[in-house]
């Protein structure tokens, strides 16, 4: 591998000289014993981790991405992740701890919820075209901090006359944000007070809609820990009604100036039926490759694979890309910035919940066909396509409809094989049988 650009020249970088000649050394000495030609053209840090963007034969691109594990293995690194991001192979090293970063909410300004490499800034912008969103990751991925930066930005940045804000909170979490002035009622953690603040956003709503009001403050709905709050059975489908009709109407309401924000601990289609209209997505660490594919919806992304505590990826599938970032930790001085005063209940005169007349906003003409998707195929072919209508989007958190066309692609697939006297059955590594 010849000798990489420098792309970040600062402080940062010179720190990770040695680092970065360790690494280089070792990829050198693997590359040659695997005979493996690549040419390095970019490098650059995250917080947590150190990217080395190369060029190399479309022959070696599979081998090198097979070798993250030794990859790791050789450079002392705990995770590695190898992935094609345009025309690089992009090589990203978890960093030892001490050489991590954490940034806080002074280090961003205006949106910004975070850092991603080179310190570029993310940030969090909610408009009537921008997609819903949703916070996913497990106890510990840092969501719901990366959920606080969010909602510390749009109060940055808008007056509370321009903004009302309804905060589900079951689990006390946000406590920060008691008597903040853009809050239109009294956080709610009870089941009655969840119930009146669902039922005044959906009469907020529903007043909107019938007036044809389209110019009134921004109404952002944030609801932690959804899957307690809408509760679904083992096929999907929501147990209560009423909240099924609130938290749909509150996601086809853009055009209203109605945004949602939700977090997941383990989201996928079962457990939250309307997942696949979140498309603005932060996904933090979890428990393995499948959950990080039913949160993001991207194939190996391998979010299993992040540090946890902020280290997350900003899936934006409008645009299509995935960014690594790491949120801002929101300290006492920032909570402390925030304007704040009394917040009184306001009058609840429908409590009862009905479909509004409001079109799904996701436009139809030009949206994206289903298909397959190469890492699913690859999921279907090691399960020997033994995933029924019921295992396979439970697993994978795909809608029944792509299931069945990745395991008939796959059915066809084995056919194909045994025309041409290929029998072929997948074994997991320590099977009896293997």
């Amino acid at each position: 591998m010849k000798k990489l650009i420098k792309s970040q020249p600062n402080s940062d970088m010179i720190i990770l000289e040695p680092v970065m000649g360790f690494y280089k050394r070792q990829l050198n000495k693997l590359f040659s014993l695997k005979e493996i030609g690549a040419r390095g053209k970019t490098r650059i840090r995250g917080a947590r981790h150190l990217s080395f963007g190369m060029t190399c034969s479309p022959n070696h691109m599979k081998s090198i991405i097979n070798l993250a594990e030794e990859i790791a293995f050789v450079t002392h690194s705990k995770n590695v992740t190898v992935s094609r991001q345009g025309g690089l192979l992009v090589i990203q090293f978890q960093l030892w701890e001490n050489l991590w970063q954490t940034y806080t909410g002074q280090d961003v300004n205006g949106f910004g919820i975070g850092l991603a490499e080179g310190r570029n800034p993310v940030d969090f912008i909610i408009t009537d075209t921008a997609p819903q969103t949703i916070f996913a990751g497990g106890s510990g991925s840092g969501k719901t901090e990366a959920l606080k930066a969010a909602i510390v930005a749009q109060c940055r940045t808008h007056e509370p006359d321009e903004l009302k804000i309804v905060i589900i909170d079951p689990h006390s979490e946000l406590e920060d944000f008691d008597r903040l002035a853009h809050l239109a009622l009294p956080i709610a953690r009870d089941e009655k007070s969840i119930n009146a603040a669902l039922a005044y956003a959906n009469q907020e709503l529903t007043h909107r809609t019938q007036n044809k009001i389209k110019d009134a403050p921004r109404l952002l709905i944030v609801v932690d820990e959804t899957e307690e709050i809408f509760k679904t059975n083992k096929k999907g489908e929501f147990l209560d009604q009423d909240r099924k009709l609130v938290i749909e109407n509150l996601i086809n309401g853009r055009k209203y100036k109605t945004n949602v924000i939700v977090t997941g601990l383990e989201p996928k289609l079962t457990t939250i039926p309307f997942l696949s209209k979140l498309g603005n997505r932060y996904v933090g660490l979890v428990t393995d490759d499948k959950k990080s594919y039913s949160a993001s919806g991207v194939a190996n992304l391998q979010a299993h694979k992040l540090t946890g505590t902020g280290d997350m990826y900003h899936i934006d599938k409008k645009a299509n890309s995935s960014t690594r970032f790491q949120a801002v930790m929101i300290t006492p001085s920032d909570y402390e910035q925030l304007p704040r005063a009394e917040i009184s209940m306001p009058t609840i005169e429908n409590t009862s919940a009905c479909e509004l007349p409001i079109a799904d906003d996701e436009p139809k003409a030009g949206r994206p066909k289903l298909r397959t998707e190469g890492g699913l195929v690859v999921q279907y072919l090691l399960n020997n396509n033994n995933y029924s209508n019921t295992t396979g989007p439970q697993e994978l958190g795909i809608s029944l409809k792509h299931h069945k066309m990745h395991r008939r692609v796959t059915t066809e697939a084995f056919e194909a094989l045994e025309q041409m006297g290929i029998k072929m059955r997948f074994e997991k590594v320590g099977d009896k049988n293997g």
